[in-house]
């Protein structure tokens, strides 16, 4: 998957060998620092080639009321 598009807060789905969701803490030259969501396992650094789906971290703006 290409990490144009990810930044930091969002989620992926990383397949390194079991397949668990992460937040991704940091871009990193072709790899993703991130934290995984359900385990308490330290914050790790993955491959592009183990990210298999991306969810957006949802990025509101603030709009005045007519």
């Amino acid at each position: 998957m290409r990490l144009t598009n990810i930044r930091p807060g969002d989620i992926v789905l990383v397949d390194d060998g079991l397949p668990y969701h992460a937040m991704v803490v940091e871009k990193q030259r072709g790899r993703l620092r991130v934290r995984p969501v359900a385990r308490s396992l330290a914050p790790r650094t993955v491959k592009a080639a183990w990210i298999v789906d991306h969810w957006r971290h949802a990025r509101t703006s603030f709009r005045a009321p007519d």
